[in-house]
């Protein structure tokens, strides 16, 4: 079973004000993008509270207007083990 790697950018305007997130889940240790991949997004402090989003056809995911705090972010897709970023 391949593992899912994933790549980030997060844009953050200010630390106190709402920022956005971007990224692309990508196969570990290759460039190979994982579209259709199911990308979870729950805040630290409301871990019941989760965002949803699959990713696109080039592993290109999106999360807009996150209030400041720490996030945890977890990847999923048949085949793949299961990734978590906090």
């Amino acid at each position: 079973m391949a593992r899912a790697a994933i790549s980030l950018l997060c844009l953050l305007a200010h630390p106190s004000i709402a920022a956005d997130l971007n990224g692309r889940v990508l196969e570990d240790g290759k460039d190979v993008w994982i579209p259709g991949a199911l990308v979870h997004l729950s805040a630290s402090s409301a871990p019941d509270n989760i965002r949803s989003t699959l990713s696109d056809s080039v592993g290109g995911f999106s999360f807009v207007r996150l209030a400041p705090g720490e996030w945890q972010l977890r990847v999923e897709m048949l085949g793949y083990l299961s990734l978590i970023h906090i």
